[in-house]
């Protein structure tokens, strides 16, 4: 195999177009065209490129020894964790792409997805409230919670009685603290 084909297999493997790879490699997509195409002879800078952005061994990419990867990195635990957990090509996609994502990105990433998961869950919550603590059966098989194991549906359930307990509790002692109540427990006007 050459240095052409590997590279063609690290495309591939990240389950990348030409153009996807180009642009991740801030290259045009004619050049990764062209390091592909059989006899042809691929600069160090491109390499150095590529096996910085998918952390290749250079040993490997050079002469096919070794493995592909570098061990130890990210995208080995990636691939343990797709074999493990069974993730679909977008699941592994995306996370591939977050962990080449600068610091401060992955950092807005990871807030963006508490917001829509709280969002998801203060929703679930409302349905239940509305629904005197229960759900209809449409609200409760397309809640994130639906997918939960029993041991997770158990550990949120209990934390949703938390949180309501405490969100009474915090608007007794509002009631009580208010300084818009007087004497006769009325309301200033």
């Amino acid at each position: 195999m050459s240095i052409n084909d590997r590279i063609r297999q690290i495309r591939l493997s990240e389950r990348m177009t030409q153009a996807e790879f180009a642009k991740a490699l801030g290259l045009k997509q004619n050049t990764v065209s062209r390091m592909e195409k059989e006899g042809n002879t691929v600069v160090d800078q491109n390499k150095k490129i590529i096996c910085e952005k998918f952390l290749v061994n250079k040993d490997w990419l050079e002469t096919g020894t070794g493995d592909m990867h570098m061990p130890g990195t990210v995208l080995d635990a990636i691939d343990n964790l797709r074999d493990k957990y069974h993730m679909t090509e977008i699941e592994e996609r995306l996370l591939r792409a977050y962990f080449q994502l600068s610091e401060e990105s992955r950092a807005r990433a990871c807030d963006f997805i508490r917001r829509i998961g709280a969002t998801e869950f203060a929703l679930w919550e409302k349905a239940a409230e509305e629904q005197n603590g229960v759900p209809s059966a449409a609200e409760a098989l397309t809640s994130p919670l639906a997918t939960a194991t029993p041991e997770e549906q158990k550990e949120l359930a209990s934390l949703l009685v938390a949180m309501r307990r405490e969100k009474r509790q915090k608007a007794a002692i509002e009631a009580t603290a208010s300084p818009s109540s007087n004497a006769t427990g009325k309301k200033a006007q």
